[in-house]
């Protein structure tokens, strides 16, 4: 049995961390930037907007996880 020996909140901000790493992984043109260029040339290219798409994604599927089930 894995065992988390953090707060509710570190778990949250871990899982978050996650996700987003997770989907940066995934899209080949920002990772072939990051390993090819410096970290202020990186700043210039596609990561800046790609962290804000990340982080607009993770938000909305927070938003729609924690919506109320509909009542019947």
């Amino acid at each position: 049995m894995l065992v988390y020996n953090a707060t509710k909140q570190q778990f949250i901000d871990d899982v978050r961390a996650n996700v987003i790493t997770d989907r940066f992984e995934r899209d080949e043109a920002v990772m072939a930037q990051v390993r090819s260029h410096s970290e202020g040339q990186v700043m210039h290219g596609l990561f800046p907007k790609k962290v804000t798409d990340a982080v607009l994604d993770g938000l909305n599927d927070h938003e729609k996880l924690s919506m109320p089930l509909p009542t019947s």
